[in-house]
Formats: C-alpha cells, structure tokens, sequence
C-alpha cells in the first residue's frame, strides 16, 4: 500500500513540473506582451511616477591589469561591472506565462543608464555592446553585466621607483540625468575572485572610493606594488658595482701614468649606462625617482674623480722642478699630516697601556725626531723647516683625501637605496 502511495505522488509531481515547465514559446509570448502590447520604450525612464529617481547600485569586478604606463600615466584594465535597477514597466506574472521567472534580451531594446568611465583617456563611451544580453526577473530587476576594456588616466608618483605604490581611481558617472533622476550607488563592492597576476605588477588592495552625491557618481580604488626585482638585477646592481670601482680611482699610483684613463674609463662607463637606463626611468616633473637622483649623484661624483685626476697628474709633472709647493696644496699635506700624528699618539698610547691603565695624553713623553712625521711650513718659508714637501707628498696626500671622500660618498648613495629598498 505505501509502495502505490509512493509511486501516485512520483508520478503528480512530475506531471505537475512538466505543467509549469516554461517553453520558448512562452519566453516569446511574454517579450512580444512586454515589448509589443505594452508599447515599452528604451528612451524612458522605467518609472510611473517620473518625479521619482530610480536607484542603480553599481559593483566592480576586476580581472586583469593589462598595464600601466607609468611615463604617460595611463592604466589599461580589463574587468565587468555588475549594474542592477528596478524597471517597473518591464514586469509580468509568472504564473501567467507558465512560470516563467526570468528572460535575457538585448541590452539594445531595454532602457540602461548612460553610465561611462569619468577619467577615461581617450573618449567616453557607452558601457557594453550590442550583442550583450541583460538579465530581467518577473519583478522588474534588472541584472546587467558589461564586460569591457578599461583605458583611464592615473597620476604616477614615482618618488621611490622601482619600489613605488601606485593608487589609481576608477570613476563612473552618469551623463545625462541628475541625481533626482537616477542616483548611483556602490552595491557589495569590488570582488577580485578572477584576478589574473601580472607580471609587472601587484595588487595590494581594491577598495570603494565614497559615493560623490553632488557629481553623481563612484569610484573603485586600486592599489598597485610595482614588482622592483627586473630594475633591481638590470639597473640598481650594475651602478653600485660601478660606483665601487669608481672609488679605486685613488688607489691607482699617479706614478703609473694610468690615472687617467682608468678615471675617464669610469667615467664613461657610467655615463654610457646612464643614457641606457635613463629610458627606462618615469618621464614625470612633478617629482624626481631617487633613483634618477642616486645615478646622478654617482655620475657627478665620478666627474669630481676625472677632474682631481688630472688636476694630480698636472702635479705630479711639477715634481722635477723647482717649483715650490704653494699654501693651497700645503693644506692637503696638514690635512693628510693631522691624521699621521692621531694615529702616531694613538699607538703610543696603546705601548704605554700594557697593564690596561689610562694614560693622559699630556702624561706622554715626548715623540723622538725620528717619530714626528714631516708637517709642511703652511708660512710658506722654507727656511723654518729641515725638509720642504714635494710635489709627490701632496698627490699622495690628495689621494688619501678623496679616496676616503669617495667612500663615504657611495657608502652614504649606496646605503640609501637599501634603505628604501628594505623599507618599501
């Protein structure tokens, strides 16, 4: 007896389903009714009482970033925007048309707002096309969905390039209709649920930007991480490796007669390299990439290289004369001579320490003939001191100046770049 029970309400319930199964008769029944008896118009507001504005909730989906050129301060994005409103005269009964709940038509004979990008590049055009279809359910709601490729303008800050954060805005805006017609509103947001990577950069965030009530409008924000590892391995590297041998300049002894062209040498490779990347630097003038400044602080510090180099190599050529060594090049030699005495008074300071007692400097005996090193007369008479200086000591003097001078000079250059690199 249960089994017959069983089997009698089987078989109701699929005759009762196939009762209301909707056909395409009946989806081409109901359009004709909407579309044709009812005389629907696109080119009026789908509202009776048109005093009244109509609500479109707008959300963001992103696929891609295609690319972002940061020189012209363009993005190129590829995703849809989810677009739903009330049409109140596109609505029927579904137990009129045999259940049918929903149909999709062409977005070209259904009203849609003429909403389209604020910030675009190059033109503003309508969202969709024609052989895009919008979904309507039987109480008026309509589901639209323009899938489109987006080219809007972005202002690039590229003050820490390559280790940049853009923030780029897209702004959606209807044209034609004011806000007591037809108010724009943010729905559930941006989704990133089909994000493809791109190789160049990372999404940090998408985010609302607040609805704009007095230009009737939204805007979805994008933040994007500039992958730095390309221009870390192509650019940064290569100039600190350059800049390292750019500071041996010194070490060279002038006495080689290859100062010059290892400082010119250097020079050149710099610059040469300088001129190739200096393509792939941002074009902006609003602000200046560290990096461009960090090149040309390398730059100019192997420049003040060339020009000392010659100007000891002018020097040295006035060794075998008799000419003496003026008051100007005398100072190198007392800068040179001060830390030759420091360092003379520190180790006696140390042979004086064995049983690790201070001793005061005033304390210290006094350093024997052999031990105080040749402090040149800066008077510039010759004849209050036992040995003038040469030409020779005051080269050897320069290097040890500048040497140390461009150490710390690429050391400090060097030293920022990581800094932003580890911090960024």
């Amino acid at each position: 007896m249960a089994e017959r029970i069983y089997l009698f309400l089987v078989l109701i319930s699929s005759w009762s389903t196939s009762m209301v199964a909707e056909t395409g008769t009946d989806v081409k029944n109901l359009l004709n009714v909407v579309l044709q008896v009812n005389e629907y118009s696109d080119k009026i507001r789908p509202v009776f009482d048109q005093t009244n504005s109509i609500v479109i909730t707008i959300d963001f989906t992103l696929h891609s970033v295609v690319d972002f050129d940061d020189q012209r301060g363009i993005l190129t994005t590829s995703c849809y925007l989810t677009i739903g409103w009330i049409d109140e005269y596109f609505t029927w009964k579904p137990r009129v048309h045999n259940g049918t709940t929903s149909v999709f038509v062409p977005q070209s004979v259904i009203w849609k707002p003429d909403i389209s990008l604020k910030n675009s590049l190059e033109s503003y055009e309508g969202l969709g096309s024609d052989n895009l279809n919008v979904q309507v359910y039987y109480d008026g709601y309509v589901v639209w969905n323009p899938y489109q490729v987006f080219t809007s303008t972005c202002a690039p800050s590229i003050t820490y390039y390559p280790f940049d954060t853009q923030v780029c805005d897209l702004e959606f805006a209807m044209w034609s209709y004011s806000k007591n017609q037809v108010q724009l509103q943010i729905g559930d947001g941006t989704a990133s649920d089909s994000y493809a990577g791109n190789a160049l950069w990372e999404l940090l965030e998408m985010a609302n930007v607040e609805d704009d009530a007095e230009r009737n409008s939204v805007a979805f924000r994008l933040t994007l991480k500039r992958k730095p590892r390309f221009v870390i391995i192509n650019v940064i590297l290569p100039v600190m490796l350059l800049s390292v041998i750019n500071v041996f300049t010194f070490c060279l002894p002038v006495t080689s007669g290859e100062r010059g062209a290892y400082a010119i040498t250097s020079f050149l490779s710099l610059a040469v390299f300088f001129t190739i990347v200096s393509d792939q630097l941002p074009q902006n003038s609003e602000n200046t990439s560290l990096l461009a400044v960090y090149l040309m602080s390398i730059t100019a510090l192997s420049t003040v290289n060339v020009i000392v180099s010659i100007i000891e190599l002018r020097l040295f050529a006035w060794h075998d004369t008799d000419k003496p060594v003026g008051k100007l090049y005398r100072c190198f030699l007392a800068v040179s001579c001060f830390r030759r005495c420091e360092k003379f008074r520190k180790n006696r300071i140390k042979d004086n320490d064995k049983n690790n007692s201070v001793t005061c400097i005033k304390n210290l005996p006094p350093l024997s003939p052999d031990e105080i090193p040749s402090i040149p007369n800066l008077s510039g008479n010759d004849e209050e001191t036992s040995q003038s200086p040469t030409w020779l000591d005051v080269v050897n003097a320069m290097d040890i100046i500048f040497f140390l001078f461009s150490l710390f000079f690429t050391i400090s250059c060097n030293a920022v770049i990581i800094g932003i690199a580890s911090v960024q």
